[in-house]
């Protein structure tokens, strides 16, 4: 047998099929540009190099990567909400989902009222099954009663039939496809409660029964979430506390405080912040350290106090733009958008220490920013030494037309917050935190 004249075939199949992964995997194909989520455009121009390259990357294709769910709703935007706002990628929809016949499972999502109609179909990934759940997960903690008014409806189909048929299997036959891809498709949905109904086709029974269960058991209480959250802003307040400070440990500590705005159903993603299940925490407290309070009181006392914290855990990194930036979202909501009323809550009911911490600690990266901008800024181009100078400018150049803009202006703030005798411990701290990084606190203020 003559030896492949092409080095790449010289190369063993296994290396090959590497190369091919590398080709085909789906992170390297999404494309952000109209959905917030993805949309995944697959190229196939590898097919046809020759005969032998397409028996081998199609194959692998198949094996590993080409595992699609077809997924059919009452909505006709749907795709908008499921992947602008639940982040989900998406393969296809509209036209191209209808002529899809390439899926190895079905899901129909009904209303209780007419269980047949659900017309408007879209593509998955199967890996991006759990991300639809848990985007589903939160619609139902934010509408309390959407869930009784929907259907469920999942079905299997054999391996074999992608690409040849939409066709699904007879009533009583059970699908080959491998029983981890079954748990792989099913499992995730057990986050979701309360359906009207659910049936599911030619699934291995033990998988269902497993889904099932799971779907049977409720929403964790309000209680757990905090509590959970409680321990996580204590374990990174340990961490934060570790001398000498690290870089590496304020990241972790930052880490556990993103882990705790998780906790209670607030997302993090670099700057921008999602807060989900409004309604799920609208009830009063009846266990826990929190009991006789409401829960959506709680979780604003926690956000306050979870910010302030990512502050001083930014400033600990020496990224001064990102201390800024949460800060200032935090002090741009009081300033501007709560009422009196509100302003009045946080002094009486928790305090306005936090508060303070986050207007001293944003002050502090004010500062931080005003010297580099100052010493390094970009009239001084020509000065050697500061990488970020540029970054910096810039960031302060950002909030310009915002009030208040500078740092004196931050540590006003924060004297109107904890200029009391009962924060006297808390002044302290802030005294002492400012001279870690070398700043002055106006005479006036403290």
């Amino acid at each position: 047998m003559a030896e492949p004249r092409s080095l790449f075939l010289r190369l063993p199949l296994e290396l090959r099929e590497h190369i091919y992964s590398y080709y085909f995997r789906p992170a390297d194909r999404l494309d952000v540009s109209n959905f917030a989520g993805g949309l995944y455009r697959f190229e196939f121009d590898l097919l046809r190099v020759n005969k032998q390259v397409h028996l081998e990357a199609h194959n692998l294709w198949r094996r590993k990567f080409a595992y699609f769910v077809r997924l059919q709703t009452l909505w006709p935007n749907a795709v908008h909400h499921i992947s602008n706002e639940g982040l989900v990628p998406i393969v296809a929809y509209g036209p191209r989902a209808s002529n899809f016949k390439e899926h190895a499972f079905l899901l129909e999502v009904s209303s209780h009222q007419d269980p047949d109609q659900s017309e408007h179909p879209m593509i998955m990934l199967l890996d991006d099954i759990p991300q639809f759940a848990q985007t589903w997960f939160y619609s139902g903690l934010t509408y309390p009663g959407l869930n009784e008014a929907l259907n469920l409806k999942c079905t299997a189909r054999n391996l074999e039939q992608r690409g040849t048929s939409s066709n699904i299997l007879e009533d009583d036959e059970k699908s080959t496809i491998p029983l981890d891809m079954q748990k792989r498709l099913l499992l995730p949905f057990g986050k979701i409660k309360g359906l009207s109904g659910t049936q599911l086709a030619h699934f291995d029974k033990s998988v269902e029964d497993d889904l099932l269960t799971a779907m049977a058991a409720p929403y964790p209480p309000v209680h757990e979430c905090f509590e959970e959250c409680i321990t996580l802003i204590e374990k990174g307040d340990e961490l934060l506390s570790i001398t000498p400070r690290t870089i590496g440990t304020a990241r972790s500590a930052l880490e556990s405080f993103f882990a705790a705005f998780h906790a209670m159903h607030i997302l993090i993603d670099g700057r921008k912040r999602r807060v989900l299940a409004d309604a799920y925490f609208h009830e009063n407290i009846t266990e826990g350290r929190f009991k006789g309070q409401m829960g959506s009181a709680i979780r604003i006392i926690l956000r306050i106090r979870l910010v302030s914290r990512c502050v001083l855990a930014y400033l600990r990194m020496g990224e001064y733009g990102e201390a800024a930036f949460w800060g200032m979202r935090s002090v741009r909501i009081m300033s501007e958008q709560m009422s009196s009323e509100f302003d009045a809550f946080i002094a009486d009911y928790i305090g306005s220490e936090d508060m303070g911490m986050i207007n001293a600690r944003t002050a502090i990266a004010f500062t931080m920013l005003e010297s580099g901008a100052h010493e390094f800024g970009s009239k001084y181009a020509g000065i050697p030494g500061n990488e970020r100078r540029e970054e910096w400018a810039e960031e302060l150049e950002s909030y310009e037309s915002e009030f208040p803009v500078n740092s004196e202006q931050l540590w006003v703030h924060t004297g109107r917050y904890l200029n009391s005798a009962a924060h006297k411990e808390t002044r302290e701290t802030v005294i002492n935190e400012a001279k870690d990084f070398g700043v002055e606190i106006p005479e006036f203020i403290l």
